[in-house]
């Protein structure tokens, strides 16, 4: 297994951690959870770190090396703000570090790839 393609489970991966986490929010869980209150807010931020992942697989599919490692950086960025807040507290099972070092060598991957 090549690392682009490692990586690159990596973060589909923490796509099923997130849309797990999501799931927990609907009508599906009607375990009475305390997590109902919080549900608006939560599916906001979890929602959100998948957002970028629709431009990263176009990119992905076009080919445009430069703009994948772009979009890694502006991906990761924007994960690392979420680190810490609420809905990933509550959440733990969403792996956010994980998704930022897969994007991080991704990146790397695809610099080297772009180098030679």
């Amino acid at each position: 297994m090549s690392d682009q393609t490692k990586h690159l489970a990596g973060i589909l991966i923490f796509t099923g951690q997130v849309a797990t986490a999501i799931r927990m929010y609907t009508a599906y869980n009607q375990s009475g959870s305390d997590l109902e209150e919080f549900a608006p807010e939560d599916v906001m931020f979890l929602s959100d770190t998948l957002i970028s992942f629709e431009f990263m697989g176009e990119y992905l599919a076009a080919g445009n090396v430069s703009k994948v490692i772009s979009y890694c950086d502006s991906i990761a960025q924007s994960l690392k703000t979420y680190i810490g807040k609420p809905a990933f507290v509550r959440n733990p099972t969403v792996n956010l570090q994980a998704a930022i070092n897969h994007l991080a060598a991704l990146k790397s991957t695809f610099t080297e790839q772009l180098a030679s």
